[in-house]
């Protein structure tokens, strides 16, 4: 007899992941590569700041459920102009870093993450990310 009474086998096919065109994330504004880590007496350890957008981004993506963008990545970020100066290259680690911890992405190494696009935006608000896949090198 099988869980559910009855005395015949249901057989179970596992889905296959099919390919992705592309992933369309819409996240809160990251904080500066300046602002991810802190000193203290025991060594480098995340700021506040990064644990809270960690967090709020970190359930966005949850709530997106984006599934998992297996292979070689070409990774498109936008990010929300905004006033005072901002260094465009300090903007990508944590974003990176965020689609490794909740396994969007294989990591971001060379053999994963082939090519990254960084650009402001007036259009979105926070930040969106776009991962497609990377041409054959």
């Amino acid at each position: 007899m099988t869980k559910f009474g009855l005395n015949r086998e249901v057989p179970v096919t596992k889905a296959s992941l099919k390919p992705h065109d592309s992933i369309v994330l819409d996240l809160p504004f990251p904080p500066s590569v300046n602002n991810l880590f802190a000193n203290g007496a025991k060594g480098r350890y995340p700021t506040q700041q990064y644990r809270d957008w960690q967090t709020s981004a970190g359930w966005k993506i949850q709530a997106d459920k984006p599934g998992r963008f297996p292979g070689p990545v070409k990774i498109i970020l936008l990010f929300e102009e905004k006033h005072g100066r901002r260094d465009l290259d300090n903007l990508s680690k944590a974003p990176l870093d965020l689609l490794v911890k909740h396994n969007v992405i294989d990591g971001d190494h060379r053999t994963v993450v082939r090519e990254i696009n960084s650009s402001w935006s007036n259009a979105i608000q926070g930040m969106r990310v776009i991962i497609e896949t990377a041409r054959a090198a």
